[in-house]
């Protein structure tokens, strides 16, 4: 009918036939109907659907939904990013989606540590089971993303070590400033050192920057 209405609730996938399970209602007078139906269904039918797709595996479901979508919704270079980082999410390989839950992702934080990976990418590769896990909870397969639960590590900014006046002397007296190509690059680092700009910023400048009359 025109002017109508539907929903449509992912139940998540038959293990027998791979096929998705879906229910679907038509025939809504408003959109706000529509989306009330769907979450009530939704919320009704979770805990059975979960049960029903609670054998299949974190690595299967990887490999047959998970990574096929991916790969339509990415770039060629994100997606093989996306297939080195799941190389480190062996962990969960062989462990049902239903299983793993948020104590288990902190064990395996604290497994990844252990083998001094740095924080700042087991905050990537966390950031990455949390899309896969995103992806589980729509189609129906998890009731709810526990990689959002367990939260996430601090990524740690590394120190910034500055020089001193006296090591910055040091490295800008090894320019011969009588050849051009070494003057040039005394008179770059002389003018990045006492103006902290980076040098992207530098780059940008033009003379309109300059002012020579307030030196």
């Amino acid at each position: 009918m025109r002017g109508t209405y539907y929903a449509v609730v992912s139940l998540g996938f038959d293990d027998i036939t791979g096929k998705r399970i879906q229910k679907k209602k038509t025939g809504f007078t408003s959109q706000v109907e529509a989306q009330k139906w769907y979450d009530f269904t939704k919320a009704d039918l979770s805990k059975s659907s979960v049960q029903m797709n609670s054998t299949m595996s974190f690595k299967t479901f990887v490999d047959k939904y998970f990574m096929p979508d991916y790969k339509t919704r990415t770039k060629s270079q994100t997606y093989d990013v996306g297939v080195a980082r799941l190389k480190r999410l062996d962990y969960f390989f062989d462990r049902k989606l239903s299983s793993i839950s948020p104590i288990v992702i902190q064990d395996w934080h604290n497994c990844l540590l252990e083998e001094n990976v740095s924080m700042s990418y087991i905050y990537s590769l966390h950031q990455f089971l949390q899309i896969i896990l995103n992806f589980a909870e729509k189609l129906g397969l998890v009731s709810r993303n526990n990689a959002k639960v367990a939260g996430n590590v601090k990524r740690s900014r590394g120190k910034v070590d500055f020089w001193t006046i006296e090591e910055f002397t040091t490295f800008i007296q090894t320019f011969n400033k009588k050849r051009v190509n070494e003057k040039l690059m005394f008179t770059v680092y002389w003018f990045l050192f006492f103006t902290g700009l980076r040098i992207g910023e530098l780059q940008a400048l033009t003379w309109k920057d300059i002012d020579f009359e307030k030196k």
